[in-house]
């Protein structure tokens, strides 16, 4: 949708912070096997993002 909007850095960093979250073990929601909740998660990728 960012890129929609003209947005693509942004929306390539969100991208860039879920996969790098997913590969390195980071919280996941229990639909994922985890047990964090979604706050928990969506704290984590805004953390990767901000350190981008």
């Amino acid at each position: 949708m960012l890129e929609h909007l003209g947005e693509a850095d942004a929306g390539k960093a969100i991208v860039d912070s879920i996969e790098t979250l997913l590969r390195e073990s980071g919280p996941k929601t229990r639909d994922m096997g985890g047990q964090a909740g979604t706050a928990d998660v969506g704290s984590a990728i805004a953390q990767l993002v901000a350190a981008g």
